[in-house]
C-alpha cells in the first residue's frame, strides 16, 4: 500500500501545477463502471487521489499511506500504463512505484510492520487534513488487524 518515497527531480511547483491540470475523468468512469461506485463517490475519490499525489510531492521524506479508496484509484490509474508513466514523469521525474503492504509469516515482525504502517497512515492523515481541511481517517485501518 505504501510507496517508497523517491526524491523529486521535478520542481514541486511544476509537479503541483501538473496535478492541478491532470484530467482523470477516465478514472471516474472506470471506478463508476467497474466497481459500481456512484459517480459522486468516484469523483470525490479521484479528487482525494490527486490530493494524495500532492502530498507525495510536497512531503517527499514522509512515507505516505493511501486510504483504501485512494489506493483503488491509484491501482486503476496504474492500469493505464502509458498515461500513468507520462503522469509519473511529469509529477516525480520518473515512474511512481506502488509497493503493497509487506507481509511475513513471522508474527512478531508482522506486528512491527503493521505498527509502522499505522503510524505512517496517521501521519499521512494529519498532513492531509492540514493541507486540504477535510478528513482522511478510516478508523478500521487503525485497529490491530491493519
Amino acid at each position: 500500500m505504501s510507496p517508497t518515497q523517491e526524491r523529486l527531480s521535478v520542481p514541486v511547483d511544476n509537479a503541483l501545477i501538473y496535478i492541478d491540470q491532470l484530467d482523470l475523468h477516465y478514472l471516474v468512469e472506470r471506478l463508476s463502471n467497474q466497481l459500481k461506485w456512484p459517480k459522486k463517490k468516484a469523483e470525490d475519490v479521484v479528487r482525494q487521489y490527486k490530493n494524495f499525489l500532492r502530498l507525495m510531492c510536497k512531503y517527499p521524506e514522509q512515507k505516505t499511506v493511501p486510504t483504501p479508496d485512494i489506493d483503488e484509484a491509484w491501482h486503476n490509474h496504474i492500469l493505464y500504463t502509458l498515461q500513468y508513466t507520462e503522469d509519473s514523469k511529469n509529477i516525480k521525474g520518473g515512474y511512481i512505484h506502488h509497493h503493497p503492504k509487506e507481509m511475513t509469516h513471522n508474527k512478531k515482525v508482522q506486528k512491527e510492520i503493521d505498527k509502522k504502517m499505522r503510524e505512517a497512515y496517521v501521519q499521512t492523515a494529519v498532513l492531509y487534513e492540514l493541507e486540504f481541511a477535510e478528513p482522511y481517517y478510516n478508523e478500521s485501518l487503525l485497529k490491530d488487524s491493519w
